[in-house]
């Protein structure tokens, strides 16, 4: 990369940073103020901490529901000193879709929870599809902006809830279609003060049914319940959650 034709730096050559008590926050996924960026920054100051907050992209004290990043902003503004920052280190993973098939059939399947379940390869497939429904439809509304969001192949959704605050997160999911011939509606709660998701949805098209969908997203590699009837036969399945 070329040197800019006209310099412009910070600050001037030789400035001098005092010693005093300096906060640096950076999420390991940013891509806007890069890792290497945050800890250059870190070292101009002497008495600067620097704190990575995994599985956290650009904004860190901000949106942050579980309390960690923006707890330590807080301590750090009451006392000067971070305190104990060990939690950011043990920030969930981000969850995505890890595919997107044309139809059911093309689908992973859940994996039975024994007990009750008297599921078949082709309904744990449509639990599989309807759990990344959810994911999916999760992942559109924090990028929408607004309050009507569309499925990746047909149906739409409607979204209630402050963007940045602790107040839930509903999604009303009218014939979402994350695969072609299998239409979910129903409701997903976000319910940001617990860090749960639920779901209450019914299934139209490959499988026909009702099934709840809950998980938790403030544990690493949450697993997500999946419960209730397709097609005439109850279903007690367990995923990776969305």
């Amino acid at each position: 990369m070329a040197a800019p034709r006209e310099p412009d730096p910070p600050a001037p050559a030789g400035v001098f940073y005092p010693t005093v008590p300096v906060l640096v926050l950076d999420g390991d996924l940013d891509v806007i103020t890069p890792l290497a960026d945050s800890a250059q920054a870190a070292a101009l100051f002497p008495g600067s901490t620097l704190v990575v907050v995994r599985n956290t992209g650009h904004v860190t004290a901000l949106a942050d529901y579980p309390g960690c990043a923006a707890g330590i902003v807080r301590r750090f503004l009451r006392t000067l000193a971070p305190g104990d920052t060990s939690c950011a280190e043990r920030v969930p993973e981000v969850h995505v879709v890890p595919e997107f098939p044309r139809r059911t059939a093309g689908a992973q399947q859940a994996a039975s929870a024994g007990g009750a379940d008297r599921s078949t390869p082709g309904r744990r497939r449509a639990a599989w599809v309807a759990g990344l429904t959810v994911g999916d439809a999760l992942a559109r509304w924090w990028l929408m902006y607004g309050s009507q969001g569309h499925g990746l192949r047909g149906g739409s959704f409607t979204a209630t809830g402050d963007y940045l605050a602790y107040t839930p997160v509903r999604l009303r999911l009218r014939g979402v279609r994350f695969v072609s011939d299998l239409a979910t509606s129903g409701v997903v709660t976000w319910d940001r003060r617990r860090s749960r998701v639920s779901a209450r949805l019914a299934l139209a098209g490959a499988a026909r049914g009702r099934l709840t969908i809950r998980w938790r997203l403030d544990r690493a590699r949450a697993v997500a319940a999946v419960a209730g009837t397709l097609d005439g036969r109850r279903v007690r399945l367990r995923m990776p959650a969305p």
